[in-house]
């Protein structure tokens, strides 16, 4: 992670026991926010899941963000 200063830090997210949802805190022009996961093809970046529920990713990055800063502080 020092030759990329913009990756903050890797989380996990869980959903239900179920599903794992490996993230990253990216620190960019504006801020801390979440990069879910997703490829690169042929200079597109492609998303491996979308949330349906917009409510629930902004809570949920929201979350992981105050997480981080509290951790850091």
């Amino acid at each position: 992670m020092k030759n990329n200063k913009s990756i903050k830090a890797f989380v996990s997210i869980i959903f239900d026991d179920d599903i794992e949802v490996e993230c990253r805190i990216m620190n960019g022009k504006k801020g801390l926010w979440i990069a879910c996961p997703s490829d690169l093809k042929h200079g597109i970046w492609i998303k491996n899941f979308t949330f349906i529920n917009k409510d629930l990713q902004k809570n949920i990055e929201k979350k992981l963000i105050t997480d981080y800063t509290s951790v850091i502080s």
